[in-house]
């Protein structure tokens, strides 16, 4: 499955899970032992550090008044823990107005799908389903190339999801 370096579109959860164990979280074989203590002792999604490509991306949409969901997995086991920790980290760096649904699992994600919405997401496992199911998708890999698809889109007739 193909995923950007960051593990993520706006939050930076490589760079932040790499630092502490010293692997990204896809390569840890140790990931379930390392993943608890992670997100109950640090509060690692309230504390990710923001991408700078999510945050050019993110002022781009905010310039195109373009309607914006936050939609994220949190996980099935510590769904409700994670959950209320991305919600903390949207408020902290400004997203907090943003309406926001969390799935457990990334497929899950294609339950909004319809011909008026736009997932942008680094994970596959995330936008193919979206795409069978009828929505729009651009492969996130960096702001750049996502804000020119964006306008290729004229992205204000779309609602755009954001995966986080």
């Amino acid at each position: 499955v193909s995923q950007s370096r960051y593990g993520g579109v706006i939050a930076d959860l490589n760079g932040y899970y790499s630092a502490r164990p010293g692997v990204i979280p896809r390569n840890d074989k140790n990931f379930n032992q390392n993943w608890k203590p992670e997100i109950y002792e640090h509060k690692m999604f309230a504390n990710l550090p923001i991408l700078e490509e999510g945050k050019k991306l993110i002022e781009f949409l905010m310039y195109c008044k373009t309607p914006v969901v936050i939609l994220s997995c949190a996980t099935t086991e510590d769904f409700a823990e994670v959950a209320t920790q991305k919600t903390e980290w949207l408020k902290n760096n400004g997203m907090g107005h943003w309406p926001r649904m969390y799935v457990k699992k990334k497929p899950e994600k294609a339950i909004v799908a319809n011909r008026q919405a736009l997932l942008i997401d680094d994970s596959e496992a995330c936008l193919e389903p979206f795409q069978e199911a009828g929505g729009n998708v651009i492969h996130f890999f960096n702001s750049e190339q996502t804000i020119e698809l964006l306008e290729q889109y004229e992205v204000n007739g779309y609602e755009t999801y954001i995966g986080v």
